[in-house]
């Protein structure tokens, strides 16, 4: 394969992989990692430096909703047990008021 070949080939690989660019290309592994790396036959090479990455890390913050049981009873023995999940607990003000007032 002629030089400029392997060259753009190389070029591929090192933007792309060597295994997917040999893949496609159907060239010799050894031959396109060499040229891709820089690494001389026989010889040992520098590991390439560093290239700063961006990492996106997962958030801290928990998606579980938090779940609430909230037990009501009033004087005269009644009860009423209410179950929440994922709501604004102040939301339930009314409901309890509610509950305790006196029945008609």
């Amino acid at each position: 394969m002629p030089e400029s070949l392997w060259e753009a080939a190389a070029e591929l690989a090192k933007e792309f992989g060597v295994s997917p660019v040999q893949g496609i290309l159907r060239v010799d592994y050894r031959g396109l990692e060499y040229r891709a790396t820089g690494i001389q036959k026989g010889k040992s090479a520098k590991p390439p430096a560093a290239q700063p990455t961006f990492v996106e890390l997962p958030s801290l913050v928990s998606t579980r909703r938090a779940e609430h049981t909230i037990e009501l009873e009033d004087g005269t023995g009644r009860r009423m047990t209410v179950k929440v999940s994922g709501a604004n607990l102040a939301e339930l003000l009314p409901l309890a008021q509610a509950f305790w007032r006196p029945s008609a």
